[in-house]
């Protein structure tokens, strides 16, 4: 039985804005297996999680809780997805407990944006047989892949402008 992860990041729902994209990767060997990418409202974009995550054997879902994501996390909360990234012992300044949205999801910051970049970059370099340890064949995040890059001054990485890398 394959084990799968599940990372969402929901855009505005505009119709020129950024997308919402949900990745499943199967955990060994490695592997995109499904990416959910359109323009809505993180509220539907959490259903479709749901749907993709029981699809896909209870993935375990991280979705990203910062805004607009945070509404995300609530529709999985609210529809009791099973199996979500909880971050332990956290309580923010309102004094939200354990059991609030805030609670769970990934939460991209200052030091947790560089961790996660890093770690995306060291899956993508080639090992001894010449073969990146991650795969991938989806058109779109392959291609937001290859442009994902440093911005000068700002030293910040992104897509340059004009570009999207919602699928990073």
């Amino acid at each position: 039985r394959h084990a799968y992860v599940l990372g969402a990041d929901a855009g505005l729902g505009t119709p020129k804005g950024d997308f919402s994209v949900a990745s499943v990767v199967d955990r060994m060997p490695g592997e995109l297996v499904a990416v959910w990418r359109a323009r809505c409202d993180a509220g539907l974009f959490g259903a479709a999680v749901f749907d993709l995550g029981i699809f896909y054997n209870k993935a375990l879902a991280a979705p990203e809780a910062n805004p607009p994501g945070n509404t995300t996390v609530g529709e999985l909360l609210d529809l009791k997805y099973p199996n979500m990234l909880k971050r332990p012992g956290l309580r923010d300044r309102t004094g939200l407990t354990a059991s609030s949205v805030a609670a769970w999801g990934w939460r991209t910051d200052k030091a947790s944006r560089p961790e996660l970049i890093k770690a995306i970059r060291t899956a993508l370099i080639p090992r001894g047989g010449g073969r990146p340890a991650f795969k991938c064949y989806d058109r779109d995040v392959y291609a937001e892949l290859c442009i994902f890059q440093h911005t000068e001054g700002t030293h910040r990485a992104e897509a340059p402008p004009g570009r999207n890398d919602d699928c990073v």
